[in-house]
């Protein structure tokens, strides 16, 4: 990673922990909260191994114990919860959106990107709620999309809207 990436990614990183801030607790420990634009935005930004990287070290902060969960929460703890899986998959969704994408994606291809990547969001994250909550995979995968779907759609959209404006801010 060349030093502009890596700066760049530093800057997505932060704003990650940001975005995890602003949160509202939900039942079942999955809070709302605004790290998946961050996500997808930092995939639309950056190449897919920039991408994973800046969100593996998202993860590992947290992980570590620095309070850049939602909530200011961190810990191992936090990975092993009911949100972990949406956690693990990060690294892995910011690859696969930043690979389908391209480097210089529009619109339409950045959100069907995006799009691509809530379904790696999704099933990992309902794979470890579902196994946290002793519930059928297809239970939890309905209550995500109940309950967090729409807003998510709408988080795409935006992080889609906004990557090229904020390439170009950013001299990409």
């Amino acid at each position: 990673m060349s030093t502009r990436q890596t700066a760049r990614a530093a800057i997505l990183v932060a704003a990650t922990c940001v975005a995890a801030q602003i949160s509202v607790p939900l039942p079942l420990g999955v809070p709302f909260t605004l790290q998946p634009l961050a996500v997808i935005l930092t995939a639309l930004l950056l190449p897919p191994g920039a991408a994973s990287a800046a969100m593996g070290a998202y993860v590992l902060l947290g992980a570590a114990g620095l309070p850049v969960f939602a909530g200011f929460a961190s810990g191992v703890h936090v990975i092993l919860g009911p949100s972990g899986g949406f956690l693990l998959a990060y690294p892995l969704a910011a690859a696969a959106i930043s690979a389908l994408a391209g480097p210089r994606a529009g619109f339409a291809r950045g959100l069907l990107a995006a799009a691509a990547g809530l379904v790696v969001i999704y099933g990992l994250g309902a794979a470890v709620m579902a196994a946290y909550l002793h519930w059928g995979l297809v239970r939890a995968a309905t209550y995500l999309a109940v309950t967090f779907l729409a807003l998510d759609a709408a988080k795409a959209v935006l992080a889609a809207q906004l990557a090229p404006r904020v390439r170009r801010g950013m001299g990409a």
